[in-house]
């Protein structure tokens, strides 16, 4: 598991490093989980959901690096939880491992708390994430689909709802604003996977009188006039 987690920290660590497409990392991090998943125990089909499960579990919890401490704190709160279930399973190794990583996590707030000094970035965030998940897969293995998703989901309920809260998010901004501005979705540059936007103050022409400044976000990795057309933003200043 240990290994499996390494290798999907390696993969964040080039998507830190270079840009990469969407798909690289949950591809990826689904052909790690296909590895740790304990089949004799689940079985096929459960195993295979499993694998699904993984992934986006764990980047569900990629996603939370975007605050400051907030993937530190679910993260060392997640790893108490799994310790916690991973002891009444009389699982000690993995219960310490993951006592070791709640430990690690709780120390990593003292410099990731706003103003946050260091982040996680994709590699930590996945391996964190992988680590986490894959360990509640581990530990409620044979327990039944129902009660074990229902665990499983309250693990990782926050990482969740963050995700979902992108996708609607992203969904019901698609395109431009009302004020006519473009915004990041809708323009096929941003989303999971995209370097973070960055924010750059432009001048625009009025459309009664003068000239006004506006704030729009662009992803860092956007061609020129892949962000609302080749005429937007005009006479930018980073």
């Amino acid at each position: 598991m240990v290994a499996a987690a390494g290798c999907v920290a390696l993969l964040g660590l080039a998507a830190d490093l270079r840009r990469l497409r969407w798909w690289v990392a949950p591809a990826g991090t689904a052909v790690a989980a296909a590895f740790v998943v304990p089949y004799e125990e689940t079985g096929v089909v459960a195993g295979a959901a499993a694998v699904a499960w993984i992934a986006v579990a764990t980047t569900a919890f990629r996603g939370l690096d975007h605050a400051d401490g907030l993937a530190g704190a679910i993260g060392a709160v997640g790893a108490f939880g799994v310790a916690a279930c991973a002891t009444a399973e009389l699982m000690d190794g993995l219960a310490a491992l993951l006592g070791v990583l709640a430990a690690a996590l709780a120390g990593f707030l003292l410099h990731n708390w706003f103003p946050a000094r260091a982040g996680l970035g994709a590699a930590g965030a996945l391996f964190t994430g992988f680590l986490l998940a894959s360990s509640a897969v581990f530990v409620r293995a044979g327990q039944g689909m129902g009660a074990g998703a229902a665990v499983l989901y309250a693990l990782t309920a926050i990482a969740c709802a963050d995700a979902v809260l992108v996708v609607l998010g992203g969904c019901s901004t698609a395109g431009r604003s009302p004020g006519g501005v473009p915004t990041i979705s809708g323009t096929g540059c941003g989303g999971w996977g995209s370097r973070p936007a960055r924010c750059r103050c432009c001048w625009a022409p009025g459309r009664r009188q003068g000239r006004w400044s506006r704030c729009a976000c662009t992803p860092a990795g956007c061609p020129p006039g892949r962000h609302g057309g080749s005429r937007w933003p005009p006479r930018c200043s980073s």
